[in-house]
């Protein structure tokens, strides 16, 4: 159950990221690409590591 609710955490919490760079991003467009790109990146990185902790906890 803990898992879901960090889960959910994350991915509200990107959502809220995406939002704020595209808000930003309107005037460059360029600028709107690389910091989505840069959210994406540090999403998967996070659920990434988020997932090699619960699997080594697991395994203990």
């Amino acid at each position: 159950m803990k898992i879901y609710k960090t889960l959910i955490i994350i991915i509200l919490v990107s959502f809220f990221l995406l939002i704020i760079s595209l808000c930003y991003g309107k005037n460059i467009p360029s600028a709107r690409i690389d910091s989505f790109s840069e959210i994406k990146t540090i999403q998967v990185l996070v659920s990434q590591s988020y997932i090699d902790d619960k699997i080594l906890e697991e395994n203990k």
